[in-house]
């Protein structure tokens, strides 16, 4: 099932998300968490993107995708759920 992109303005994508609850996650859902995963990696494929957050579909969820290209690390995907920045490189790349 593909979940709608929510515009870059929308409210529901510029405001702050509450940490994954999988006990809330199951009263608002009727899905389990890998069928959520997997409508989540179909919509970012249909919008051809390489990343895909909850909140950019109107999920408030704090977890995010990312992967499922062929030419990024032989097709592997990624799902991060609650993620924390635990270090960073000083290093930085201009695009």
């Amino acid at each position: 099932m593909k979940y709608t992109l929510l515009p870059p303005t929308d409210p529901r994508v510029l405001s702050s998300i509450a940490p994954f609850n999988i006990d809330e996650f199951k009263k608002e859902e009727d899905i389990d968490v890998k069928e959520f995963v997997n409508n989540m990696f179909e919509t970012m494929s249909h919008y051809g993107g390489i990343g895909l957050s909850a909140n950019q579909v109107g999920k408030p969820y704090r977890m995010f995708i990312m992967g499922a290209h062929p030419d990024i690390h032989n097709n592997k995907k990624w799902v991060c759920i609650n993620p924390e920045i635990v270090e960073a490189s000083k290093q930085t790349i201009h695009m």
